[in-house]
């Protein structure tokens, strides 16, 4: 994937964000009026969605594992 590159996936479980985070993903929260939340994640920042705060997210939840294939 290019550096520029954006993913895409309905996904929202944390275990699926964890594993992109662990790749060096940084992820977001897609959400609207009209459409289920989805997650978006980039290898850069960008602007205009919700940053997901994945260090609270482990704290919270200190026994998630990430998906793993």
């Amino acid at each position: 994937m290019k550096r520029s590159g954006v993913l895409t996936t309905y996904s929202i479980a944390l275990p699926s964000r964890l594993a992109l985070h662990e790749n060096g993903f940084h992820i977001y929260l897609n959400k609207g009026e009209g459409y289920r939340n989805a997650t978006i994640a980039s290898l850069t920042k960008i602007e205009g969605f919700e940053s997901v705060n994945m260090q609270h997210k482990i704290a919270c939840n200190p026994d998630v594992k990430s998906l793993r294939d």
